[in-house]
C-alpha cells in the first residue's frame, strides 16, 4: 500500500514494564487516534514513563509527569488511556491507577473480575478538566494470582453474530 495508507493504520498501543527497588511498574496504554501522529504520542508517554518510574514516589506522581510531557510535547490535543500498575515483589497486594483505560482483569483460582475501581478518572492529556487527585487503590494480588492488561483490541472485539467478546468470561482460557 501507499506510505500514507500504510501510517494511517499505525495505532498507538504501548506498554513497559520496570523493576524499580524490589517491585515492578508497568504501564499499558493507548494513544487516540491512528497514524504518525499517535506513534509520537505513544513515544512521549513511554520516554516520560522511563524517566519517571525510577524517581517518582507512586504511581499518580508518574501520571502527572506523562500529564506534563502530554502538554509540553504531544501534537494538537492527543490523549492516553492508560493503567498503571505497581506490584511489590514480596507484597500481597497490586497497586493500580487508572486514566480512562479498560480495568484489567484479576484472575484468583477460578475467579476472574475486574479490578476496582470500574470507574476510572480522566485520560492523560486530560486531567486539566479535574484536576482533583487521581485514586491509587490496592486490589489482594497473591503469589498464584495473574492480572491481564489489554486494551481496547479485546474489549471491542466482537464475534460474527456482532456480540463484543465478554473480557470477563475469559479466565478459564487464561490457565
Amino acid at each position: 500500500p501507499p506510505i500514507r495508507a500504510a501510517a494511517a493504520r499505525i495505532g498507538g498501543d504501548l506498554y513497559d514494564v520496570v523493576a524499580v527497588a524490589g517491585n515492578a511498574r508497568l504501564i499499558v496504554a493507548d494513544v487516540q487516534g491512528k497514524g504518525l501522529a499517535a506513534v509520537q504520542t505513544a513515544a512521549v508517554v513511554l520516554a516520560a514513563f522511563r524517566e519517571s518510574v525510577y524517581d517518582e514516589p507512586d504511581l499518580t506522581a508518574i501520571a502527572s509527569h506523562i500529564e506534563r510531557s502530554l502538554e509540553h510535547q504531544a501534537p494538537g490535543d492527543r490523549f492516553v488511556t492508560a493503567i498503571m500498575a505497581e506490584i511489590p515483589r514480596d507484597g500481597a497486594e497490586i497497586r493500580l491507577l487508572n486514566c480512562g483505560h479498560p480495568s484489567p482483569l484479576l484472575l484468583s483460582g477460578d475467579n476472574a473480575q475486574f479490578a476496582e475501581p470500574l470507574e476510572a478518572s480522566l485520560p492523560l492529556g486530560l486531567g486539566y478538566l479535574d484536576p482533583g487527585v487521581r485514586k491509587e487503590p490496592t486490589a489482594a494480588f497473591g503469589p498464584a494470582d495473574r492480572i491481564l492488561f489489554y486494551t481496547d483490541g479485546i474489549s471491542e472485539a466482537r464475534d460474527t453474530s456482532g456480540a463484543f467478546y465478554q473480557v470477563d468470561q475469559c479466565g478459564p482460557l487464561l490457565d
